[in-house]
């Protein structure tokens, strides 16, 4: 059910080369990250990622983070997506993560597709990806967290 996507021979040269520097892709993405999380502190409409996880090594491939649930009024479904847009119409771009799997095309004629998932739909409804790569400055991160703050409180 899907698609089998395989890299390509560049791709995959791209990717070979790049394994010769994971520890510093990986430093890197983890400052990002926790420059996120320093700028995050003390927001309480905004819940960041965990940072730590017991026995694990998080290689943040991507940052998301979630609109907490007390701080939208019930009756603001899709109130995700307007903070997006918010974000967007400022230059930011932002993604919707992690779609639940049996709301994918994939699995929607799945007999499973029917099942009810009410936590599961509510936190999708509520997380956003915000820009996150190697070399994001800290400049780069202020200006998104900034925005994302007041288009959270202005909606």
């Amino acid at each position: 059910m899907g698609y089998n996507y395989r890299l390509s021979e560049l791709a995959s040269a791209l990717g070979r080369v790049q394994l010769s520097r994971i520890d510093e892709i990986l430093s890197q993405r983890h400052a990002a990250a926790e420059r996120y999380q320093e700028l995050l502190s003390g927001v309480p409409e905004i819940e960041p990622p965990p940072f730590a996880l017991p026995r694990r090594i998080i290689s943040w491939f991507v940052y998301v983070v979630r609109l907490r649930a007390d701080s939208i009024a019930p009756d603001q479904i899709g109130f995700r997506d307007r903070v997006q847009a918010a974000l967007g119409a400022e230059g930011i771009a932002s993604g919707n993560y992690f779609a639940p799997i049996h709301q994918l095309p994939a699995w929607r004629k799945h007999p499973s597709a029917a099942t009810r998932l009410p936590h599961t739909e509510s936190i999708a409804r509520r997380t956003l990806a915000v820009p996150f790569f190697n070399r994001i400055t800290a400049d780069q991160q202020q200006e998104v967290i900034e925005t994302l703050i007041r288009a959270v409180r202005e909606l």
